[in-house]
Parts: structure tokens; sequence; C-alpha cells
């Protein structure tokens, strides 16, 4: 029991709004970022002043190779004189699987791909991701207000093997060394009577 509570190691992250920023090598595009938070997936990018195209296509694909485009920004993109900010809501991405999205600029180029998850919160509060766990299971719940939220682990027997406390909208588990078997979980507030509960696998 003790070597499990060393081994299964609780690490808190941030959901709510995740932001990916990435460098471009790109002439004609600056600063290109992507986030998501409550469901919706946010691209804010930049044309570097001096630089114009005629429109912007935003392509989203599940697998990086087959893309469909999902929007367009149309006419002169771009300005002579300044860094010129663009934005664009995707509010229906693919849920609980990676998102890649790229732009074309008129047609000069495409810009580099890149990717976000969107995780859907399922039924009874949670979502764990992935199910069964191997190495890793991160386990989802609603708390955008950023509420105090503790977690507890159990055993089969009943027998609770480990506690931990967060302000996040989800918790991570270590599972590398933790055999494999089925173990459940709650997710409370001391300010609310409803309190998560659950259960996943770990199959190494």
């Amino acid at each position: 029991m003790r070597h499990l509570r060393q081994i299964l190691i609780l690490v808190i992250f941030l959901v709510g709004t995740v932001k990916i920023a990435f460098s471009q090598r790109s002439p004609i595009l600056g600063q290109f970022s992507i986030s998501t938070t409550e469901g919706k997936v946010f691209l804010n990018w930049s044309i570097v002043s001096g630089a114009t195209c005629n429109g912007i296509q935003i392509y989203r694909s599940a697998d990086t190779s087959n893309f469909s485009q999902i929007g367009e920004i149309p006419g002169v993109c771009g300005s002579a004189s300044f860094e010129q900010f663009y934005n664009y809501t995707d509010y229906h991405p693919l849920k609980n699987q990676l998102n890649y999205y790229r732009l074309e600029l008129g047609s000069l180029e495409y810009s580099q791909t890149v990717s976000i998850e969107v995780i859907d919160i399922e039924y009874g509060g949670y979502q764990i991701r992935p199910q069964p766990a191997n190495t890793a299971a991160k386990i989802y719940f609603e708390n955008n207000n950023k509420q105090e939220y503790d977690f507890s682990l159990f055993d089969l027997k009943g027998q609770k093997l480990l506690t931990a406390s967060g302000k996040e909208d989800y918790f991570a588990l270590n599972t590398t060394d933790v055999p494999s078997g089925l173990y459940f979980f709650t997710i409370s507030n001391p300010g609310k009577p409803q309190v998560i509960k659950g259960k996943f696998m770990v199959l190494h």
C-alpha cells in the first residue's frame, strides 16, 4: 500500500484555457496561436507589416492529411504599413481527439499545421483520457470558476489510496507502475452537495 502511494503521483494541470504558440518561418505570417475553452477553439494570428495576400482560408483535419475548409476571411489581408491581426473561432471542433489546423494565406503559402485536443465532459460529470490507462490517465471535469475540489482514489476494497486538492479542471495520474486493475474515485467540492463518482481501468 505504501509503495502504491509512492508511485501513484497526482499532478494537477490547467485545461480550461490551453494555449499553444508556434514560431513561424513564414515571411508573411507573424504571430500564430491556438487555444481552447468551453468546447471552442480560438485561432489568433497576424500578417507582418508590409506583407499582403488575397484572402485567408482556415482548414481543419483529424489526421494531418485530409484537411477541410471550415472558414474564410475574404478580401485583401495584411497592411503595407503595420502588422495586421486576425482571429477565428471554431465553434464545432472534433471532440475528445486532436484537431489539426492550418491557414492558407491567399495563394501564396500554407501556415504550419498546429493541433489541440478538445475535451467533451460526458454524462456523469467527467471524462477519462485514455480509457483504459497504460502509463497515464487524465480525469477531466467541469470547473470553469476555478473552485477548490477534492480528489480521492480507492481500490476495489474501498480503501482510500490517495487524496489531493486543486482549483483546476482535471487531475492527472501517472499510472506507469500502478498494478493493472479497476480503481474508483470521487471528485467533490465542500460547498456543493453533488459528488462526481467514477471508475477507470489500468491495463499494462
